[in-house]
């Protein structure tokens, strides 16, 4: 028992770079998933928190009456078991000297939803100072000191701005528009505290026309949970069906109908797509890729297999010892891609959203999403794949296991069927043909693995193409070009990275298999540039074959993320995305072989030629 679990260890110290390569093919997987699903969870999470503590309105209703809310209308809500709190104010927009202007008032300092919260300067002390909210890219940004105009009937007067606020109703840098007028924007807004009343009687007399509300919820919610907008929507139609606040007496507006809150839900939705599809992809290149790492090492080591049954020891244990390889191996992987991944990558990409929002503090939280099921997927599925490979070996008699397979035999390929082409081709090519369709398990993972990489690279670059397009959210264009260009950038460099992880795997797993054909071709009197040819030339031209099966495949990937995004169009795509696609990933390749040539030069002529039988 105790030489078994020393064979266990002694089989990852015989194969630290296969080891090392599931690792880091799991580590970089993990990492991607982990990453790129975490960046909505990671934004909706300091929104939530910010929305939290500045008590977010679940309710708006605006009344449609000259004269604000009536008495019965507020007499219902004060009876409804659903509300839990709300607030009248008087809200008006309206054209002052060319500014359209939306007035707000209400007790500032005291309100508990919506509340304010001051950037610079101070509330008002006394009726003729007001504080307005902070510059975008539609709203006028004011300083303290300027004059605001506000209509009072047939007069004007100006009120000194003296702070600058946040309103957590207006998070998006792309205004807020009118509310009587859809196709006009707003320049200011404005609020005027009622506490300092002109005299007492003016801005009390204004009717309320504007009502928050925060509903008592049956559990507490995210404001991004699916439940919450259920209960909130649900809420809304139950309201709009009472004569009181049907469409014609008022507009129960959700929060889903707020445009700062609806651009921010909407972008996240987007993103989410991405983190839908691409680490699906991403998944499926990666277990490829180790499957077939796992099978060569059993492979490797059937005479060892033979020799552990021939003393006894069961199947079970034998197969336990490559599964933990597999679980050791990958589960190293997994854990540290998924921390780097989660808490990295939504850091690296957060900063991105403040071209479109104000952005509030981040928060970091912990939770399960589809990164970590698709990294949980990927390690099942290496376990899944060590099990069946080293089940198919160990049913195998000893006597056959410690006799050495016999080696593929050679067959005419199509190419020597074309004489033209055949007779004219150089001996080390004709080699190179056979070389690469006598064996076709290697030929088809390699293939697979290339095209499945540059296929999520050109995605990439494709998505990087249409991310400078404005988006229609609502009514509005906007520009997220400052916040698909990281997300795109991340896809590109994790796909060309894995490219590259799975180019050295394979070449490092075919140099170990054709030892003895090296050291044949070095006692035959091969220079070491001939050998390194009869080696890196097969995997390039795999490699080539492989980009250009990922092309077509890439291009599809990206109609079906264009298409559940609702922008761009595969006509974005610039010239140079696919030439970039084809040109790293065999730029790559060649940065691969340059790295294993010392791995040649190091073959034992002498052992690699002595008779395994």
């Amino acid at each position: 028992m105790k030489a078994f679990i020393l064979s266990c260890f002694r089989t990852i110290k015989d194969n630290v770079s296969r080891f090392f390569a599931i690792l880091f093919i799991l580590l970089l997987g993990s990492m991607f998933v982990t990453g790129v699903a975490g960046i909505s969870p990671h934004v909706e999470a300091s929104y939530n928190d910010f929305y939290q503590q500045r008590q977010l309105s679940d309710i708006q209703i605006m009344s449609k009456s000259t004269t604000g809310f009536s008495t019965e209308q507020l007499e219902y809500l004060n009876n409804d078991e659903k509300v839990n709190y709300y607030e009248t104010l008087y809200q008006v927009d309206m054209e002052v000297e060319t500014l359209n202007i939306r007035y707000a008032a209400y007790d500032l300092q005291n309100s508990k939803i919506n509340t304010l919260q001051l950037i610079e300067g101070s509330f008002p002390t006394q009726f003729t100072e007001v504080v307005v909210e902070q510059g975008s890219n539609t709203i006028r940004s004011m300083n303290v000191g300027d004059i605001v105009p506000f209509s009072m009937g047939p007069t004007t007067i100006y009120l000194k701005v003296v702070g600058i606020v946040t309103n957590p109703l207006y998070m998006c840098k792309e205004g807020d528009f009118n509310m009587n007028t859809d196709d006009v924007s707003l320049d200011i807004i404005c609020y005027l505290d009622s506490d300092l009343d002109l005299d007492e009687t003016y801005i009390s007399s204004l009717p309320k026309t504007c009502l928050y509300m925060d509903l008592n919820m049956s559990e507490k919610f995210n404001y991004f949970d699916n439940k919450y907008e259920d209960e909130v929507k649900q809420y809304q139609t139950s309201l709009e069906e009472t004569d009181l606040f049907s469409e014609e007496n008022a507009a129960v507006l959700t929060l889903f109908e707020n445009k700062s809150f609806a651009v921010l839900q909407n972008v996240c939705n987007k993103i989410n797509i991405i983190a839908l599809i691409f680490p699906i992809f991403f998944a499926l290149v990666v277990s490829l890729v180790c499957l077939t790492t796992m099978s060569r090492l059993i492979d490797d080591e059937r005479g060892q297999i033979g020799c552990f049954k021939s003393i006894g020891i069961s199947n079970r244990r034998i197969i336990n010892k490559y599964l933990f390889f597999s679980i050791v191996c990958s589960s190293i992987g997994a854990v540290i891609g998924c921390f780097i991944g989660y808490y990295l990558l939504p850091y690296a990409v957060y900063p991105a959203f403040e071209n479109v929002f104000f952005l509030p503090t981040e928060l970091f939280i912990l939770e399960f999403n589809l990164g970590f099921a698709s990294t949980i997927i990927m390690v099942i599925c290496i376990i899944l794949v060590t099990f069946y490979v080293a089940y198919k070996e160990v049913k195998n008699k000893p006597v056959d296991l410690l006799r050495p397979k016999a080696p593929k035999a050679g067959k005419k390929i199509f190419l020597e069927r074309i004489p033209f082409i055949w007779n004219h081709l150089k001996f080390k090519y004709k080699s190179t043909a056979r070389n690469i369709f006598r064996y076709m398990g290697r030929f088809l993972m390699i293939v697979i693995s290339v095209a499945g990489s540059s296929a999520l690279a050109l995605a990439g670059f494709g998505l990087l193409n249409v991310s400078s397009e404005k988006v229609l959210i609502g009514e509005t264009y906007i520009d997220l070009s400052d916040t698909m260009i990281p997300v795109s950038t991340i896809v590109i460099i994790f796909s060309l990275c894995l490219c590259m992880l799975v180019i050295y795997n394979l070449t490092n797993m075919n140099i170990g298999e054709r030892k003895r054909e090296i050291a044949t071709l070095e006692v035959l009197g091969y220079h070491y540039k001939e050998v390194y040819g009869y080696i890196f030339r097969e995997i390039f031209v795999m490699s080539v074959i492989g980009v250009l099966f990922g092309l077509p495949f890439g291009i599809a990937l990206l109609y079906l993320i264009l298409t559940q995004l609702g922008f761009g169009d595969i006509s974005n795509v610039k010239y140079y995305s696919y030439l970039l696609t084809i040109g790293l990933t065999l730029l790559f390749s060649v940065f691969v072989y340059v790295l294993l040539i010392p791995k040649i030069k190091k073959v034992d002529m002498n052992e690699s030629l002595k008779s395994i039988e």
